[in-house]
């Protein structure tokens, strides 16, 4: 439970508005002890109320849940769910700051893994689907603003191999096809943006000390859009 103070609710640099608020924010967690095998479940919320400026109120929410099966002493099986309804950020950069501090959207997230481990290689591969559904926006002068041309779901599968020089030094080689899909074209009438992408990276996870563990990557990354409108995009990718 919190209480705090904002000079500039709304994030307008023409039009500061100074309010307070309290914040509420609950959380259980259970996690299973065995010593095979896994079972998580998780949930929370993060609820604000604003003393003056109601429209910035914020009742977000999730839960969770996680399985990991293991299929003798060298492979495992990992499936997780995930249904959240989550705040933007003022800071993503997709629409004006002052706009998305007001925008929530609903994320749903399924994900199927499997690890495969030999000796000093190890084995992924891992298919994920996340879908985004993006609620409209209430202005100042009442009006609603739609957010469906955000409206989008996105599935990918990732597979990588990696080998152990050593217990602080691996090196690792990863593919990755990924598809975005709009539920509509844009508001003003041009095509969405759908697309496909590959990316290959390499690198390796070592350790920095004996409690920190690092990762560095580097490839390269081709996005194909559907519609012509848009320009196929590819270049370097880094990851760390």
């Amino acid at each position: 439970v919190g209480v705090g103070v904002t000079d500039n609710v709304f994030f307008n640099p023409a039009e500061k508005k100074t309010d307070g608020f309290t914040t509420i924010a609950p959380r259980v967690q259970l996690n299973s002890d065995w010593n095979r095998n896994t079972l998580q479940f998780r949930g929370g919320a993060n609820l604000e109320r604003y003393f003056n400026e109601t429209r910035r109120n914020q009742n977000a929410w999730d839960v969770g849940a996680l399985g990991r099966y293991e299929l003798g002493s060298s492979m495992a099986v990992t499936a997780e769910a995930q249904l959240a309804r989550l705040y933007e950020t003022p800071f993503s950069g997709a629409i004006s700051s002052d706009i998305a501090v007001l925008s929530n959207y609903l994320r749903n997230y399924l994900s199927l893994r499997g690890q495969y481990q030999a000796g000093q290689s190890r084995l992924t591969l891992a298919v994920d689907h996340t879908g985004f559904d993006f609620s409209g926006i209430t202005l100042a002068s009442g009006a609603k603003l739609s957010q469906e041309d955000r409206d989008r779901t996105i599935d990918r599968i990732v597979g990588q191999a990696e080998y152990a020089f050593s217990p602080a030094m691996a090196l690792y080689g990863q593919l990755s096809y990924g598809q975005i899909n709009y539920s509509r074209n844009l508001l003003n009438g041009q095509p969405n943006r759908d697309s496909d992408a590959w990316r290959l990276i390499g690198g390796a996870t070592f350790d920095l000390t004996s409690l920190i563990r690092g990762q560095l990557g580097i490839g390269y990354v081709w996005r194909n859009f559907d519609s012509p409108v848009y320009r196929n995009v590819s270049g370097l990718s880094v990851e760390g």
